[in-house]
């Protein structure tokens, strides 16, 4: 079945990156050493918990480390609520108060709001109810949902911590700042099966058009600096990452403070992987140290042993 929203291309590119997918009934089965291994160095690297769920067409698989709580010691869950948005200072009003950059590219959650008011004005509904009817209720994304200012995440959760200085104590915000993440750039809840589910299912051609794909799957080259690895793509609403083992990944993460949420597909979308950190740090020796770590995981997950993606 192929749905076909009528949404714009530009409203489209909006929602994609803050959606997810339904649960995929699939047996888990034991977490290779592999995963788990990436996981627990992301863990021994002061990242209090981390979850990685990874699809493919011989089930599911889940590494986690670290711990929910640091107050309790409670486990985390198998498929915790996550917070999947990109929440951003910029609002829409405040940024069009500035000129516009010379750069050739730049990411700017300000277009996402911008898109948000876009939906609103061409289908007289706001862009949840859109992404809701049009996307996630088709789709059966039955944990995926669209809190506006409720700053709460459902049950189950895992906490997130966030270091706002070196040395500094690690903060409970698991608790939402309304008005940096409530609109289109970040006001959207999930699951790690249900982000496998819809990007699989975008990257496989059953929610857009192909024409629409092939656009938003056009590239344009990411500048030195952008935080990206070389040889990485921005398209519309969606980045493509190179693999080590070769090809590449889809997706488009999101992060806030105390947690990053990263999807990943390969192109022929038989693998599918959401890894999640529930901490954060502004010292900028332990972020760079997590990065190769967080790097390191998603290149072992999707590229199994033998170089078969």
């Amino acid at each position: 079945m192929t749905i076909s929203p009528k949404l714009t291309l530009s409203a489209l590119s909006a929602v994609i990156p803050l959606l997810t997918a339904g649960a995929v009934p699939a047996a888990a089965r034991p977490a290779s050493s592999r995963p788990q291994r990436s996981a627990d160095a992301l863990h021994a690297l002061g990242v209090t918990g981390v979850l990685a769920r990874l699809e493919t067409a011989d089930g599911v698989e889940v590494a986690r480390s670290g711990v929910a709580d640091l107050a309790t010691g409670a486990v985390l869950p198998r498929d915790p609520y996550l917070r999947i948005g990109q929440h951003d200072q910029d609002l829409a009003a405040l940024a069009m108060a500035h000129p516009a950059g010379e750069r050739t590219w730049s990411y700017s959650n300000t277009n996402y709001v911008i898109a948000g008011m876009l939906i609103e004005a061409v289908t007289g509904r706001g862009w949840d109810r859109e992404v809701a009817d049009r996307i996630a209720r088709p789709l059966g994304l039955r944990r995926t949902s669209t809190p506006g200012t409720w700053p709460f995440l459902p049950s189950p959760p895992a906490t997130h911590y966030f270091q706002f200085e070196p040395g500094g104590p690690l903060v409970d915000t698991t608790i939402a700042v309304r008005g940096l993440d409530s609109g289109a750039d970040g006001s959207m809840i999930s699951t790690a099966g249900d982000l496998n589910t819809f990007f699989r299912a975008l990257l496989g051609g059953r929610l857009l058009p192909s024409a629409v794909l092939a656009q938003m799957r056009q590239l344009v080259t990411l500048p030195d600096g952008s935080g990206y690895p070389s040889g990485s793509g921005g398209g519309l609403g969606l980045f493509h990452r190179p693999l080590p083992c070769g090809g590449g990944y889809w997706g488009h993460g999101g992060n806030g403070f105390g947690y990053t949420v990263e999807p990943a597909v390969t192109g022929d979308g038989r693998r599918a992987l959401t890894v999640s950190m529930f901490a954060g740090t502004l010292d900028p020796e332990r972020a760079a140290a997590h990065a190769p770590a967080f790097t390191d995981l998603v290149d072992r997950a999707l590229c199994p042993p033998g170089g078969d993606r």
